[in-house]
């Protein structure tokens, strides 16, 4: 990092622009404990066809890499806050709509009842982070990782739990927002901003 104190100078003397300008960044869900709330994907491919609709796909370490969401490694979290989808009210109505996934989540009512604030609805999310209801165009980043752990969910549809969203704040810029976050995405994937990171993350875990 040492070695990269000289560009960081010129850098922030040269550009005004700072990450906070030109983006929002996000941080994922609480889904714990994490048996309660995300399955795999075989788990999923067996549930009826209407309770699928109450699952999205999983944003974390493990299938973000090389710059790109890998669809093979995807889990799949219980979001019921999704716009287009109506509020679970009571638990009656829980194991109505969801008789099969209903079954699985019951065996934590006790652990999940005892979180905060939660007692009266504990088959939801601990923090679903409202920003993510609806789906949106974003980056997304691994909590620890290095340049090639930034990837761009482009159908808007994952729910980033190990990580951070990056959403873009100038929605009215001319041109295509898919091509503008692919710009971004080439920053953040570069041996370039890898060094500069460098500077202000420190390494933990060897990595």
């Amino acid at each position: 990092p040492g070695a990269s104190v000289d560009a960081l100078e010129h850098i922030q003397s040269a550009v005004e622009t700072t990450v906070g300008d030109i983006f929002e960044v996000k941080q994922g869900a609480r889904a714990a404990p994490r048996a309660a709330f995300i399955i795999n994907a075989s788990t999923f491919a067996r549930l009826p066809k209407s309770e699928r609709q109450w699952f999205r796909p999983v944003l974390e370490n493990e299938n973000i890499r090389d710059g790109k969401i890998s669809a093979e490694d995807f889990s799949w979290i219980f979001y019921p806050n999704s716009v287009d989808l109506a509020p679970l009210k009571s638990e009656a109505e829980l194991k109505r709509r969801l008789p099969t996934f209903s079954k699985h989540l019951l065996r934590f009512k006790d652990v999940l009842r005892n979180r905060r604030g939660k007692a009266d609805k504990w088959w939801l999310l601990g923090e679903d982070r409202a920003w993510q209801r609806k789906p949106r165009l974003k980056i997304a980043s691994a909590y620890f990782g290095l340049r090639d752990q930034f990837a761009i969910d482009q159908d808007g549809s994952g729910v980033i739990v190990q990580g951070f969203g990056w959403i873009v704040r100038n929605r009215k810029a001319s041109g295509s927002q898919l091509r503008l976050h692919q710009a971004y995405l080439a920053i953040f994937t570069s041996n370039f901003f890898s060094r500069l990171l460098a500077a202000f993350a420190p390494r933990v875990q060897g990595g």
